[in-house]
Parts: structure tokens; sequence; C-alpha cells
């Protein structure tokens, strides 16, 4: 069955939700498992989704994978050592193994050396420094690493191709859907600075107690209410 662009966007942008709530979560779990040890680890996500480009979103997307890449990889490769264009290969190699780490399938063969060509085309084009280039900026930035991840989640190349076409060229969308995703987009691009560069996890551990009580109120009844019937297996168990 074939699906417009609305179902396609709308699919791939819960399912980018769901793979940062999945991983990230069970990431502060182990962090506050940690800290109830006496061990302080540093966080694994940092509001991933309000990145202004490509090398933003993995200093702030999976921080360990992504600094065991660095300094295992890049760095040993040469990273940005020997000239522009061995920069740039290094930089594919990089993130073509990092696909690779997450499945032997070409799908995240492809994924890796996309994130990898995006990572060499942030070092070749510069936005121009104003206060419109991080909106503009993030708002490219998370169309790409949602585009980014059909490739992540679709195998099937004929499924790959015709979702990568509804997603680039948009069709379905009524005029009331379209003014409130640019309302609801344009207000998350005007709060971004108040909330990409906050730890909120320690700014929480740090709350007045009535705070903390309505926090795990509303969580305990999202979490009763919003849960599956069905018992489902952590995405990222698999990798």
């Amino acid at each position: 069955m074939k699906f417009n662009s609305r179902a396609i966007m709308l699919a791939t942008l819960a399912f980018g939700v769901q793979l940062y709530c999945d991983f990230g979560g069970y990431s502060n779990i182990a962090l506050g498992c940690a800290r109830i040890l006496g061990f302080k680890f540093p966080m694994n996500f940092n509001n991933p989704y309000f990145a202004m480009n490509p090398q933003d979103f993995w200093h702030r997307w999976n921080i360990s994978l992504s600094c065991w890449l660095r300094d295992y990889l890049y760095i040993p490769l040469g990273g940005n050592r020997k000239g522009a264009y061995r920069t740039y290969i290094n930089l594919i190699i990089t993130m073509v193994l990092c696909g690779l780490w997450h499945g032997a399938t070409w799908n995240f063969l492809i994924w890796g050396g996309y994130h990898g060509t995006l990572l060499s085309l942030n070092r070749l084009i510069r936005l121009p420094s104003n206060r419109f280039s991080p909106m503009v900026g993030t708002l490219l930035t998370q169309y790409l690493v949602f585009l980014g991840w059909l490739i992540f989640k679709l195998s099937d190349s004929s499924n790959l191709t015709y979702c990568i076409h509804k997603f680039l060229i948009p069709e379905g969308f009524s005029y009331t859907e379209i003014v409130l995703g640019i309302l609801m987009i344009s207000i998350l691009l005007l709060v971004r600075g108040k909330i990409a560069n906050n730890d909120w996890l320690s700014r929480l551990g740090s709350a007045k107690p009535l705070y903390w009580f309505i926090y795990l109120v509303l969580a305990i009844n999202m979490i009763y209410w919003f849960s599956p019937v069905k018992v489902t297996k952590f995405i990222y168990s698999g990798f």
C-alpha cells in the first residue's frame, strides 16, 4: 500500500521521536542508577533535535558513540590534519563504519555514508552569521536528519525510493495543516536558544519537591495511559 507525503512525513517524525525516547530514555535510566551508586557520568543525549548543523547533531546524539568514532576512527585515519579532501574522505569512512556498526545491511551503509556526506558539506558550506542563522540551520539540519531516519528504518529499496520521493516533494497536506505546522515549527525555532543548551536533567534534579511531585504525577499518568498494551522491545537493543 502506498502512502502520501503527509503519512510518510508524520510516520518519520514519530519514528525519530520514538528512537530518541527509546535510546535516550534508557541512557538516562543508566545515568540515574549510576548516580544512585555514587558515580557521575556525562550525558549521552543533549537535545539533538535542536542541533544547528550536522556536526552539532553528532555532538548531541549518542555522545558516547560519537566520541568513540572520533577518537578511534576519525583521528587515527588522519582527522583534519591532511587537507580538506582527505578530511572529507575520513568523515565518510568513519560514518560508513558507524552505519555498519548498526547492522550489516545496505540501508545502514547508505545511512552512514549519507551522514558522512552531510558532515563534509557542513565543513564546505557555511551559513552567513546573523540572527536568523540558528533558526535556518536548525530547520535545515532536522529536515536532513529525519530524511536520514527514513534510510535508517527502511531496508526495502523500492519502498525507500518511494518514501524519499514523497518526503522531498510533499503533497497531501491541507491548508490548515500547513498553517499549524508552520506555527508549531516557528514557535520551536524561536524558543530554541532557551531549550537547546540547558541540562534539563540537572535542573530537574535540583527542583523543589512540589515540582517533583507534579512531574511524577504527570509522568506516571503518561506511562499508564499512553504505554502500548503489548510489551515492545527497545529499538537499540538490536544494535
